[in-house]
């Protein structure tokens, strides 16, 4: 794996260099950096036993999961319930591609490039794990909407949010990792404009040889949901037997049913 790293920060080096390049997207061009730092910091184990617990209400094992990201939760998923049909949908292309490749030799395991607003079909859990933080209040309600609709009678709705207590304001950095060749550090400032919260997202990377230090990143939207508030658009969709899971106040989950 660090071998794969090395070469990508290598070319990432390179772009900064000669193209004099420095905003690269985390969802993409730097896709597995984001995956080599994030992937391993996330109880995945955890976040598959909420959705196993959903499955025991309803009669079939359709799991679609939107933004699956580079499929860590997929795989998971796979071995825990191998008699499951799952599906992911993920938006970015550098993120599907690693998806797919790591989810290649599961039989049970569809991965698909596309928006998961656009997903069609009837599953028995539809699951968004660090999604809604991309969601907006004013898309919230359609999402949901289009979700419902996805949902076998008596299906499940599986969600996380983040809680606007839990936003830490100026920078923080939260993840830092290192290969043979490189140490790699994530960089998190808040940005407010107006009623607009943003994440300026930064990547270091230091050449341990050379000494020398680079950095590429975005701008990034970024949203912030109350429980409470999720709680009544669900509601006001249809949804039923709502529950929350986890830390309310900071990063929980909660489940609805059609």
């Amino acid at each position: 794996m660090s071998m794969d790293i090395n070469k990508k920060v290598d070319m990432i080096i390179n772009e900064i260099e000669n193209g004099n390049r420095k905003e690269l997207t985390m969802y993409d061009e730097l896709a597995e950096v984001y995956d080599f730092l994030y992937g391993r910091e996330y109880d995945y184990e955890k976040q598959s036993s909420y959705i196993q617990d959903a499955l025991n209400n309803t009669n079939d094992k359709k799991i679609i999961e939107g933004g699956c990201g580079t499929g860590r939760l997929l795989k998971q998923l796979s071995l825990d319930i191998p008699d499951a049909k799952i599906k992911g949908v993920e938006l970015h292309k550098g993120m599907s591609e690693l998806s797919k490749s790591r989810t290649s030799d599961l039989d049970n395991v569809d991965v698909k490039q596309g928006d998961m607003f656009d997903v069609s079909g009837e599953y028995s859990v539809f699951s968004l794990f660090g999604v809604m933080a991309h969601v907006s209040e004013s898309m919230r309600e359609d999402l949901f909407s289009r979700v419902y609709d996805t949902l076998y009678p008596n299906g499940a709705f599986v969600l996380n949010y983040k809680h606007p207590e839990f936003e830490v304001n100026g920078r923080y950095s939260p993840w830092s990792g290192e290969t043979d060749k490189y140490e790699i550090k994530s960089h998190f400032i808040t940005l407010y404009d107006n009623d607009d919260t943003y994440y300026a997202v930064s990547y270091e990377f230091k050449d341990k040889e050379k000494g020398k230090e680079y950095c590429a990143g975005e701008l990034m939207d970024i949203y912030f949901h109350n429980p409470d508030d999720i709680i009544a658009d669900l509601e006001k969709t249809g949804f039923k037997s709502i529950s929350t899971h986890g830390d309310k106040n900071k990063n929980g989950v909660i489940i609805a049913y059609k």
